[in-house]
């Protein structure tokens, strides 16, 4: 199925995953204008839940709970019984729209009988509304709407056991503002944005680690020493473990176990040594930051990789890795973007993308930025600005997902 698909997180106040927000879109009709449902075997079905019954719900989402659309249309499909999506794990978001009719009340209720969730997402309390209230576990708001503190009060009146879900929150300063918010989550683009107050000391952990990207990632010194690589890794031993890990994952692909830096060396060779070090040392670096941050560098790294013959470009595929690891440089090291490129002497074609928004490699980077954020009418108008399909989009950030997913459950079983 051609279709756009992202799930992006929801956070509780300790900025910890308790669940995804499932976002998607037909791509086989432009702009944003195809609907959330499709023709199956003569019913309703969403292509969201198509998609992840095909694929699996791991590499989206965890084993966390997932928000996905649900209307009429679904309930009258039955879609519970077509879903491999376990009914502890699936939250059911009804829109204001929704048509309060008793056949549809009733599928709802029997299906919060089975044990699946719901949430209102919009849906403002009335004496019609007041049955959804009732069924509902999550109520949605909007950070941006001006009756944000209503609708908060009004949550807390009418169904005080309900989760609030705060949205579109788009810095941590804000974020820090609400979070104590009380049975509360939060989902926006803050968690992956540098703070916008000041510039914090570099700690020694990320001091060291900074040195080594630096170390691997020069141009000046496109060979860099393997003495030089094992020292700045052994002043840390969860670095060095880390590193390890992360080279012998089978998700990387090598058929022969390394057991050390000069070893990795030999079996990559330099240029793939130097990619997977600097992949592993940004993760690192988050280490204090949400674990989602690590997710996003590291799917983006690999998405832009993957997307590298689609915009033609099959020669940069390493530099696009490069890209998206470092993309997130600045919330990582609390610090301006184009400092902390300089500071790992990036490539001129990457810090031409990522600090001033220009040159070959922002066309690709401008793509995954909409595409994270479910911006599908700008993830088309770019299609058709660069000639692109819908199948190498779909196809790279597919491949992205899973192969992240590879390397946790790599990275689990050793743990």
């Amino acid at each position: 199925m051609k279709i756009f698909i992202v799930a992006t997180p929801i956070f509780d106040a300790n900025m910890v995953v308790e669940a995804y927000d499932l976002k998607y879109q037909r791509c086989d009709l432009p702009l944003g204008s195809a609907r959330m449902t499709a023709e199956l075997d003569g019913a309703t079905f969403s292509p969201g839940l198509e998609f992840l019954n095909s694929v699996g719900t791991d590499a989206f989402t965890n084993n966390k709970k997932i928000f996905v659309p649900v209307d009429q249309y679904l309930l009258l499909a039955n879609f519970a019984d077509l879903s491999s999506i376990p009914p502890e794990l699936l939250v059911c978001v009804i829109n204001k729209d929704f048509p309060l009719e008793p056949r549809f009340l009733l599928r709802c209720m029997k299906m919060k009988q089975r044990g699946y969730f719901f949430a209102l997402n919009n849906v403002q309390y009335t004496l019609k509304t007041a049955v959804l209230f009732e069924l509902a576990d999550y109520i949605i708001l909007n950070t941006d709407s001006k009756d944000f503190g209503d609708n908060l009060l009004e949550v807390r009146t009418k169904k005080p056991s309900a989760v609030a879900i705060c949205t579109n929150i788009e810095s941590k300063d804000f974020f820090n503002k609400i979070k104590g918010i009380p049975n509360a989550l939060f989902e926006g683009r803050f968690y992956s944005r540098p703070l916008s107050k000041g510039v914090k000391k570099i700690s020694p952990l990320k001091s060291n680690a900074l040195q080594l990207l630096k170390a691997v990632g020069s141009e000046e010194e496109p060979d860099f020493e393997v003495s030089d690589i094992a020292k700045y890794i052994q002043r840390d031993a969860a670095l060095s473990i880390a590193l390890l890990r992360f080279i012998n994952s089978p998700a990387i692909g090598l058929r022969q176990k390394v057991n050390s830096i000069s070893h990795a060396i030999a079996m990559l060779g330099l240029k793939q040594t130097r990619k997977w070090v600097m992949a592993a040392i940004s993760a690192y670096l988050a280490f204090d930051e949400p674990n989602e941050l690590t997710r996003l560098i590291l799917v983006r790294a690999k998405f832009a990789e993957n997307l590298a013959s689609t915009f033609h470009m099959e020669n940069q595929s390493g530099d696009l890795f490069l890209m998206g690891v470092l993309s997130l440089l600045d919330v990582v090291m609390e610090a301006p973007i184009s400092v902390a490129l300089r500071e790992v002497s990036a490539k001129q074609v990457i810090f031409d993308a990522l600090a001033s928004h220009e040159g070959p490699f922002y066309h690709v980077l401008e793509l995954i930025f909409a595409y994270e954020h479910a911006d599908w009418e700008r993830v088309s108008q770019i299609m058709i600005l660069n000639a692109l399909t819908a199948e190498g989009i779909q196809g790279a950030f597919l491949n992205a997902m899973l192969w992240y997913k590879q390397l946790l459950l790599d990275n689990e079983e050793e743990a």
